[in-house]
Parts: structure tokens; sequence; C-alpha cells
């Protein structure tokens, strides 16, 4: 149910990624998270909390929960830069405070998670006039909510979901269209001692909601949840289990919990996930993966984070865990039949940037950050298995050698060394590209500007990965610029223009 293609490791989908564990993190006033060795183990010694934050969100989106004082006030830049590195929902927040929420939206959280209003409130009613006073879309909310006990306002509560969820879903979590979205785009439902037959009911009612991705569901505080029942909820609901989750397995750990948040009371049955022993992350990933290969390992493909595909793996369930907890490539490999932790002997490492899961189920896409020198994923020393990239990633990759090593005469050189000539050639390439018209003409011009711009941010170690990284930030904005021309930018475009007069040295193909 989802057409997945391999994308930059910065793009955020606003729905899920199939995963079914999604874990819930703490944070203090002043917006420091809430862990400790219970939940990292030996990995806190070389990682820092933020990043041991990232790794938890690695395979599936992750609920970062504040106290109220914090998110009255804009996240750091710390935290806003989690914020961009990981699928996440941010919150509680209450209804009355729906201008906070677009500021954590506007920072590059997906969505915001609000505290259902108290019963006897019209819920659908409150919940759009609050997300409108502010002007926040339905994809970008997340409504919480406490199971009730009683079989009558299980169905009040259920014909209220009904009305709030999209009225037909799009059949694709990456495809947002406006008839697949409702009034939020998701809900949290916290069901701690909620009897067992209640329960029950409840998974088989909002099983087609979100098989059908009409809602997004959440579920927290199940009874007996284990990780073969995390696996089981996958199939063929996809319904989605909230809770705290740990890169070790901290059965036979003496440490204590982590302390929970200091969240309002409506956010109570919040709280309470936090006080339960947390879901080993690495086991509950493995555990939504289908496979019909006899040594049960997962086809893995490893692509690079500006979509650049690297190579074809496997992954195991202990590979997968111990990628998490080193946020790092690690595979299976076949022939040694152990862990490779990619680069330990090459020196061609991996950030792990994102695991996810194909829409059937069965197989893994990585996607890294590749290192080394040269950095490269093929045991012959080149980037990819597939051999060399072409148009813009292959642009990159010239540039970047020109711009260690140049031959003699090279035209990308003299751009390296003179950046007025550099920002003149930017200038002209500009103009003549909107200046334009014939479809080819277009395209040749539009390549002469994009030789110019890879150069200049070539120059300024700058690639497509970052590129890409702003552009999927202003995907989130809800607030934009007018996007009116610059008068005083024109001028001193034209004035450059006339200073060097057409016709100058150098265009940029076959110049490298």
């Amino acid at each position: 149910r989802s057409c997945l293609t391999v994308r930059d490791s910065d793009t955020k989908d606003l729905r899920c990624f199939g995963m079914v564990l999604s874990p819930l993190v703490g944070f203090s006033a002043d917006g420091e998270p809430l862990l400790n060795a219970r939940i990292y183990g030996d990995y806190g010694s070389t990682a820092t909390a933020q990043e041991i934050v990232r790794r938890l969100g690695l395979a599936s989106p992750i609920f970062l929960c504040f106290p109220p004082e914090a998110l009255a006030a804009p996240p750091s830049e710390t935290t806003a830069k989690l914020l961009r590195e990981t699928v996440c929902t941010v919150g509680p927040f209450s209804l009355d405070r729906a201008d906070d929420a677009r500021e954590w939206l506007n920072a590059g959280a997906n969505h915001a998670l609000f505290i259902a209003p108290p019963q006897g409130q019209p819920l659908v009613q409150t919940m759009k006039d609050a997300a409108a006073k502010v002007g926040i879309p339905g994809e970008r909310l997340m409504l919480l909510v406490n199971a009730p006990s009683d079989p009558v306002l299980v169905n009040d509560m259920m014909a209220a979901l009904d009305t709030l969820a999209a009225p037909s879903g799009t059949g694709c979590y990456e495809c947002i269209k406006a008839e697949g979205v409702g009034v939020v785009s998701g809900v949290v439902l916290t069901m701690t001692g909620i009897p067992p037959p209640i329960e029950n009911d409840l998974i088989n009612r909002l099983g087609p909601l979100a098989a059908a991705d009409r809602l997004q569901v959440f579920i927290g505080g199940l009874s007996g949840c284990t990780t073969t029942k995390i696996g089981q909820l996958h199939h063929p609901f996809t319904l989605h289990v909230l809770g705290t989750a740990s890169l070790i397995d901290t059965r036979s750990s003496a440490e204590p919990l982590p302390p929970p948040p200091p969240l309002p009371e409506g956010a109570a049955s919040l709280s309470a996930l936090f006080a339960a022993e947390p879901f080993e992350l690495g086991p509950c990933v493995a555990a939504c993966i289908r496979t019909d290969r006899s040594d049960g390992l997962f086809p893995t493909l490893v692509a690079e984070e500006d979509g650049a595909a690297l190579g074809l793996v496997y992954s195991s369930t202990a590979s997968i865990g111990a990628a998490l907890s080193c946020g790092r490539g690690v595979y299976w490999s076949r022939s040694r039949q152990a862990l490779w932790r990619k680069g330990d002997t090459s020196g061609a490492w991996q950030t792990l940037k994102r695991i996810r899961l194909d829409c059937d189920g069965d197989a893994l896409c990585f996607t890294v950050t590749q290192h080394g020198e040269p950095p490269a994923f093929c045991h012959k020393s080149s980037l990819s298995c597939w051999g060399l990239p072409s148009g813009l990633h292959h642009l990159q990759m010239v540039l970047r050698q020109r711009k260690a090593s140049a031959p003699p005469g090279s035209y990308t050189k003299r751009l390296f060394d003179d950046s007025t000539l550099l920002r003149n050639k930017l200038v002209e390439e500009a103009q003549e590209l909107a200046e334009a018209t014939e479809p080819d003409h277009v395209a040749s011009e539009a390549a002469d500007l994009i030789y110019f711009a890879m150069t200049r941010c070539v120059a300024a170690g700058v690639g497509l990965a970052e590129i890409s990284s702003h552009l999927d930030r202003r995907t989130y904005k809800l607030a934009r610029r007018p996007g009116n021309a610059k008068a005083e930018r024109i001028a001193a475009g034209d004035a450059i223009l006339q200073s060097k007069g057409k016709g100058a040295a150098g265009k940029g193909e076959g110049k490298a």
C-alpha cells in the first residue's frame, strides 16, 4: 500500500513507513530527552541523547512528548534539527494552544498531537474549529483519545472517529490527496486498563479504518503486547503500537526506567505508557517483515541520500537491531554467516539515515550516507554496484573530483578559483534560461545553469542531499512568503550583464 521510491533521506513522509512500533520519547521542560542506560545501554557513551532519539526514529514514526512549558516556546535549534531528522509527532497540545503547535510544525515536526476535548463537547467540530483558527491542515493533525470501557461509549467514539477519518483512503501512505485526508491524519488511542473483550473489539473495528488508509491508528497500553503481537497487528491492518522503545534487550537490566515527562492532566493516559517495559526496537521491526527464504533473511536495497541505489544486501533480525543501535549500515553476511558492519575493514562506513519497508512487507530499503576515501559501497571501490551514476549525480561526482584535483586547462577549476566569474556566469545563464522558449532550448539552458549552480554548491561543500533537505523543509512550512520579485536583485543582475556583455567565454557543456 505504498508506492515507495528511493528518495532523499531527509524526505519525511507525512504518512507512516509501514512499520508498526512507534517509539515514545519524553522530554524535560528544558528540552532534554529523558533517557538512560535502560534505553541505550553502552551506546550512550559514544552518542548524544539527541542522536539516541534519532536512532529510535530510524525505522518508524516517533512521538516526542514535551511538557506544556516547553511546547509554549519555539523549539531550540538542537530540537529543531531533531524534528527535521525524524518522522515525528510532537505534543501533547491542548486545543486552545493551536498557535504553539503551528510553531513546532513550521520548525519541522510532521504532526502535532492534540488532547481530545472533554467528554460532552462535540469532538469533530471542536477539532475543525481549532485547526481552522490557525490554519493547520488535517494531514498535520493527530488526536489523543482515551479508549472508554463502556460499550455504549465505544460506539459513540467509533462514530466520531469515522467522521474524523478521510471519506476514502488514497491506498498509499505517500500520496497525500485532498480526498484522502480527513479532519485529522491519525489518532492515538490509549487502552491502559481496558478489559480484553473491549480491547479486541476496538482492534477489529479500528483495523478497517487503518487498512483502507482512512486514518492512521496508534494504540498504546495494549495488554500483554509482545513483539509477535506487534507483527500480527501489522498484517493485515497496519495498526501501529505506541510505546517506549530501547536499542538493547533490557529484560535483565537493573537500571530503572527513565522518568516520565510532566504532562498535563488531559494526557495522563499517555504518561502511563512510560511506566511500561520498553520494547526492543530491532526485533519489533523485524517482526513486521515477511520472508519466504529458508534462511529467514530479508532482501535489503541500500541507497544513498540523493536517491542513488548502491547495492543489494541481506538483513536479519540481529543485523537490523545492530544497525539501529549504532546508527550505521549493518547487514548479514551470507558467506561469513555473521554480522557485517560496513566499513570496519575497508573504512567505507555508512551513517544510517532511514529504514523503510516496501509495499508488500517483504523487502527493506536502508538509506545511508556513504563515507570513505573514496566513498565506495562496492568491493571494487566504486560508489555503486551498478556502475557510474548519470545526470545530476554524475555531475556532482565530477565536480567533486575537479575540486580535489583538476587536469590542466579545466574550466571548472577556473570557476572554483574565480568567484566573480562564477557569479557572472550564474546571472548570465539564469537570464538565458528565462528567455528560452523552445523545449529543447529550455532544457539546454537549464543544463547550463545547473552546471554553474552545482559548481557554486560544490565550491561551498554543498551537495544534492543538502539541497534536497532544504526543499523538503519548505514542504512543511505552514506560513510562506509572498514570493514577489526583488527589485534590488534584478537591478544588480542587470548591472552584471551590462558590465560583462553577452557571449563571454564559457558554457558548461564539455568544460569540466
